[in-house]
């Protein structure tokens, strides 16, 4: 019995490589063109900011008349929230309004009671938002006075 023949230069090479390039190929096919593509993230966001400046209200305080004066910022998110805010700028100050006389000044003495106004706010205004694709996505005091 012989020794069984050892391949030649030419077919140990071929025997190398073709392995090397049919994954190389493989590869190259699965990342280019098989390969689940990354979703495109959403457009961001359309927001407008509706101002409420120089508001004051009386408290639902029964022992003693207390006021709020503040001035609020909503950031309306949605398609064209500037034309929502627009066709619904009075039906927004009277929400806030009818929310803030809700409150006595106590509840508003501490950062957990202001939290819930804004909450409440918050809520009250999405709901006379004329789109239900419009809605508040922050509540902002930029002044905040007691009495």
């Amino acid at each position: 019995m012989s020794a069984p023949a050892l391949p030649n230069a030419r077919g140990r090479v071929l025997f190398i490589a073709l392995p090397v390039v049919l994954l190389a190929g493989g590869g190259a096919t699965y990342f280019f063109f098989i390969r689940p593509k990354a979703p495109k993230p959403p457009p961001p966001e359309e927001t407008y900011t509706c101002e409420i400046n120089d508001l004051t209200v009386n408290l639902a305080d029964q022992d003693r008349a207390h006021f709020l004066s503040a001035s609020i910022g909503l950031i309306i998110a949605g398609p064209h929230p500037e034309e929502a805010v627009e066709e619904s700028h009075a039906h927004i100050c009277d929400a806030v309004v009818m929310v803030i006389t809700q409150h006595t000044y106590k509840d508003l003495l501490t950062p957990e009671g202001k939290q819930v106004l804004k909450d409440d706010i918050n809520t009250a205004v999405t709901a006379v938002l004329p789109d239900q694709h419009h809605r508040v996505t922050d509540v902002l005091f930029t002044t905040f006075l007691m009495d």
